[in-house]
């Protein structure tokens, strides 16, 4: 979704910012998914912020 967010015209009203760092905060994210009693994670990366350019 993020490429959509920012690539013009876009059909947002408003671009979601910067993400929480789950990459780093992952050990802390799991044990808040724990405490709500939930059993499971779901985590992914948007390659588009990895390499938003060829190269």
């Amino acid at each position: 979704m993020w490429l959509l967010e920012h690539v013009e015209p876009t059909i947002f009203r408003e671009k979601s910012g910067d993400a929480c760092n789950s990459f780093a905060l992952w050990e802390t994210d799991l044990d808040l998914v724990k405490g709500l009693g939930l059993n499971s994670y779901r985590f992914s990366l948007e390659w588009a912020r990895i390499e938003p350019e060829v190269g």
